[in-house]
């Protein structure tokens, strides 16, 4: 920060030196060009031009070089300081009275390019000559430097060399700093240099001692046609240069002249050069600034007419009464017409009939009061069609204020209104199949309600979506998904009323409002229709695909009062039709309301249960019928519900599944149970926990980092660590849950295959991978030896493990019978009530002691078996 102060400080320091020297060097080169051998007056004061230049380049601050260079100037030449003070405040202050004049306030660029610029800038130097005569030869007076009698005289001499000094050094000087490449433009220079001298030459004839009196007068006119030309032919700053080399060689021929008659001007003879020269240079001036004002009209006028030809947007020109006088190319483009066509006619051969005459008035109205119309109007083309156009009409102005004309400039804004409706049709519709979005859905929906309430009518909503779509998006992908979608909203559109509202609530569900119904019959038929024009099949490129629907149904007023309610016992209804087989429709009911109900407070109260940890774990044993051990605990979660009752798994996991909430669920379970059975390892009892993974968690969840992070939150080794899947859990994406299960088996952990022989297709997930240990479901278990078809299940699982090398446990064993069977058959592994229910930790650690088990208490006496 000081290293900027004083960088500054010390270039204003250099600027004022710089200044006071080349003021105080002029002002002593010209009192030595005056002195005796030459005897020449000073016509020209360079000081008063430097400074006033160096003004208008470096501002104000430049006066006080001014001041210093002008009084040691006038203290060398012998004034008295008193004089030479007063002389040089007189030369600062005239000379900054001519910069504010040129410059003005705030400060403008200084130019010589219109003659409003040249008329202030004579004024200004003018202005400050006489307050630099008038008070420096005063200040002379006072001083004693001049007698009163010569006070008339050498004002006159003093006012015009000053005149001089501005108005021929100002202007070189300042075009010579601001235009520094002048010098490269060789070609015009050249020329402006032979220019030059012809006008030196003859301003020099003019004053000089060579030329006779009679021909002086034409050397005069040959100067001045030439500045003249210079002032056609030259912009203003080679025009100041033609000046000053006018006034130089002027001013050389006449001190010429003077030697050669030994004596030198009359003050009144130098006033009449001075004035000359001046005259001249202001004509110049003047020229020159009307030539550039005048080419910069043209080009102004040529830009214009660049642009009005070059413009995309249609540009028309009218007479107050609206004939048309011109138009631009884009015009005629944009209303197919050729420009010669509409010449002379009146725009209105372009209405479109959208706009009522209300519409024209008020535009008149605006133009008449206003002078300008903005706005969105339709017109037509000459081959009939409309389009919009943005149109701006702007009145011209006459010297009086009168209008003298209308411009108007439109731009075809087609694209933006065909944009602007795909926006509304985005945000209105689904990008996917057209039909109405949830806005559009809820809106219909309640002015159906609405009008329905006032009527007495009802209202029925339709809640369907897609059985095993999944599916189809799973083995064909997204794309065939997709376009199944889109033939699904074809079909169900073409099957309802034009009345009625198709909308696609997201996925696969869709929902159609049927409004003002009266009969039910017609809603009875309508679900029908539905099911019907679902079920045909799909073309799908070179496959068909066959899909049904599930469909609920609920009616205003008797099955919700509004849209929300209409909408969520529809769902409701739809879930039961899934449940009763899929493909079919199911009308909610009073029965479904109050299981819809349960259902959300089974729901918000497994929330709440998560929160505040009424869940806990129960552990059975799976026993082995060789040593009697324990060689396993299966976990089983339970929930304590807040009336106290334990609630099953039963009642609230397909809950938790449907919600959601599986995902938490299973992994509380998951860390829970790995927590316990590290516990119990640490006691010294040495046993694997088998933990349950849901379809929905094994499908969404990362189930191979769940695993991991619980073993390593427990400090659990592996293969303490047993996953339970069923057939339901493979069957979504076989290959990718295979992938999973492999991640899983990898890290160490046993998998076994739940509830094995309860699906269609079990062989088949065997196959995809070969599990650790098959659990006979406990339907099978419990129906044999006495149910031939439960025996052949259960003796062909335990062949296929034997097949295989994998182990078999059977679960839900409860009597000695059912146990005898299994050992006789080959079954090692065994869970049910027959050895312990689920037990609690303390139970369980309890049970551990005890173990292991005395297997002749199971087993039958030989006589009973025999018998």
């Amino acid at each position: 920060m000081m290293n900027a102060r004083v960088f500054k400080l010390a270039r204003t320091a250099l600027l004022i030196a710089g200044v006071a020297v080349l003021y105080y060097g002029s002002a002593r080169l010209l009192i030595a060009l005056s002195a005796p051998p030459t005897g020449a007056v000073i016509a020209v004061w360079l000081p008063s031009g430097i400074s006033v230049a160096a003004l208008i380049v470096f501002g104000p601050r430049a006066a006080v070089g001014a001041f210093l260079g002008s009084l040691v100037f006038e203290l060398t030449m012998g004034t008295p300081p008193f004089g030479a003070v007063g002389m040089a405040t007189v030369n600062a202050s005239s000379e900054l009275i001519a910069y504010f004049l040129i410059v003005g306030r705030p400060a403008r660029r200084f130019s010589l390019e219109t003659t409003r610029d040249v008329v202030r800038f004579l004024l200004a130097a003018v202005a400050g000559a006489a307050v630099s005569a008038t008070l420096g030869d005063i200040d002379y007076v006072l001083a004693g430097v001049l007698s009163p009698a010569d006070f008339y005289s050498s004002w006159l001499t003093f006012f015009g060399s000053v005149v001089m000094g501005i108005v021929l050094i100002t202007p070189v000087l300042v075009y010579a700093r601001n235009d520094r490449d002048v010098l490269r433009r060789w070609a015009r220079t050249a020329e402006f240099a032979v220019t030059l001298g012809a006008v030196c030459v003859a301003a020099w004839l003019w004053q000089g001692p060579l030329v006779p009196d009679a021909a002086q007068e034409s050397a005069l006119i040959l100067a001045i046609l030439l500045l003249l030309l210079s002032a056609f032919r030259y912009e203003p700053r080679k025009m100041s240069g033609a000046v000053v080399g006018f006034a130089v060689a002027a001013i050389v021929g006449a001190v010429q002249s003077a030697n050669t008659a030994s004596g030198v001007p009359a003050f009144a003879s130098l006033f009449a050069l001075q004035f000359m020269t001046c005259s001249v240079a202001a004509i110049g001036f003047f020229l020159s600034a009307m030539v550039t004002e005048q080419n910069e009209a043209h080009a102004d006028l040529r830009l214009a007419a660049r642009v009005f030809e070059s413009t995309n947007d249609g540009i028309v020109v009218t007479l107050p009464d609206g004939v048309i006088v011109s138009v631009n190319d884009a015009f005629a483009r944009l209303h197919g017409v050729s420009r010669e066509k509409v010449i002379g006619k009146n725009p209105r051969m372009f209405k479109s009939g959208v706009h009522d005459d209300a519409f024209y008035r008020s535009m008149w109205e605006s133009l008449t009061e206003t002078g300008e119309w903005h706005g969105e109007i339709w017109d037509r083309r000459s081959d009939g069609s409309v389009f919009p156009k943005l149109l701006s009409i702007s009145a011209v102005r006459g010297d009086r204020g009168e209008t003298t004309h209308y411009v108007g400039a439109f731009s075809d804004i087609t694209n933006i209104k065909d944009a602007e409706s795909r926006l509304r049709q985005l945000a209105t519709h689904d990008a996917l199949t057209g039909l109405a979005n949830r806005a559009v859905l809820d809106d219909e929906l309640g002015k159906a309600i609405a009008r329905a309430r006032r009527h007495g009518l009802k209202v029925a909503l339709i809640f369907f979506d897609l059985d095993h779509f999944k599916n189809v998006n799973d083995t064909l992908g997204h794309t065939v998904g997709d376009d199944v979608l889109a033939q699904v909203a074809s079909r169900v559109s073409a099957t309802v009323r034009e009345s009625d509202i198709v909308a696609r609530q997201g996925g696969d569900e869709f929902i159609v409002v049927v409004p003002d119904l009266e009969d039910m019959a017609d809603l009875d038929g309508l679900a029908s229709r539905l099911l019907q024009t679902i079920r045909k099949p799909y073309i799908l490129g070179q496959n068909e695909a066959y899909l049904s629907a599930s469909l609920g149904v609920s009616v205003f007023p008797t099955d919700g009062e509004d849209a929300e309610s209409l909408v969520k016992h529809a769902d409701v209804a739809m879930y039961r039709a899934k449940e009763l087989g899929r493909d079919r429709s199911q009308f909610f009911s009073a029965d479904l309301q109050e299981e819809f109900h349960h259902r959300v407070d089974i729901e918000t109260g497994l929330r709440g249960a998560m929160q505040s940890d009424d869940l806990f774990l129960l552990y059975q044993p799976q026993v082995d019928l060789v040593t009697g051990s324990v060689e396993a605990v299966e976990a089983l979660v339970r929930w304590e519900a807040a009336d106290g009752l334990v609630m099953m798994p039963d009642e609230f996991i397909p809950v938790a599944e449907e919600s959601g909430l599986i995902l938490p669920v299973g992994e509380w379970v998951l860390q829970q149970a790995c927590r316990d059975i590290a516990q119990l390892r640490l006691e010294g009892f040495d046993l694997r926990v088998a933990v349950n993974f849901s379809a929905r968690q094994f499908r969404e969840a990362d189930v191979a980092g769940l695993v991991h992070d619980a073993l390593q939150d427990a400090c659990l080794a592996p293969s303490a660590l047993e996953v339970e899947v069923t057939e339901t859990t493979l069957m979504h994406d076989p290959e990718e849950a295979a992938d999973r299960i492999s991640a899983i088996r990898e890290a160490g952990v046993t998998v076994s295959l739940d509830d094995f022989g309860t699906g269609y297709s079990s062989l088949k997930y065997v196959r995809l991978f070969t599990p650790d240990k098959l659990k006979i479901d406990r339907f099978f278990t419990q129906g044999a030896p006495a149910h031939p078809d439960a025996r052949a299940v259960v003796l062909a699982t335990l062949a296929l493990a034997e097949s295989l090398g994998t182990d078999v446990i059977a679960e839900g064993v409860e009597t000695a019978e059912q146990l005898e069977f299994l050992r006789e058959n080959g079954c090692r592994f065994v869970q049910g009530f027959l050895f312990a229910e689920p037990l609690t930790m303390r139970e369980l650690t309890s049970l551990l002691r005890r173990v292991p088990f005395d297997m002749a208490r199971y087993t039958r006496p030989a006589e009973v078996r025999q018998g």
